[in-house]
């Protein structure tokens, strides 16, 4: 479970992470923190999703440890996935392959990423939003490793 709310302060930040971090230990899910490395360590996270203006990866890296995960945004440009690699990112994700009605300015990257990002890393990829269940079966031949 990715907790993610960019408008909240970092009391409410804080204090949904708490609440979502408990509920996930119950459920024996992973806890990831979207763009925020101090907020992940201080919650203790399971792990950290970082954008390109959210921080150094290797950094967080060696925050982190090897015993959480650090996923890295790849947007729609499938060459930054090696540097992500390189600094020690566990999954890389790509922008969303279609974009919701409310936000129809939002970045989005091709399906064939997938197939592209495949052959280049070795690294799980992560669909990040926009994949409908209607699209699924259009979206398996690219084959990202997890699906929303």
């Amino acid at each position: 479970m990715q907790y993610r709310n960019k408008t909240a302060g970092p009391e409410l930040r804080l204090e949904q992470g708490r609440a979502l971090a408990a509920l996930c230990r119950t459920a024996g899910a992973a806890f990831i923190v979207n763009d925020d490395l101090a907020l992940a360590l201080e919650l203790g996270a399971d792990g950290v999703h970082l954008g390109a203006d959210d921080g150094d990866l290797a950094e967080a890296r060696r925050r982190l440890g090897l015993g959480r995960l650090l996923g890295a945004s790849c947007y729609d440009r499938i060459g930054t996935g090696r540097a992500a690699a390189q600094a020690g990112a566990d999954y890389l994700a790509s922008a969303a392959s279609s974009v919701p009605a409310p936000n129809p300015a939002r970045l989005r990257a091709p399906l064939a990423i997938f197939a592209e990002a495949r052959r280049r890393y070795t690294l799980p990829l992560v669909a990040i939003g926009g994949i409908t269940c209607k699209m699924r079966p259009r979206c398996t031949r690219q084959a990202p490793t997890q699906w929303p």
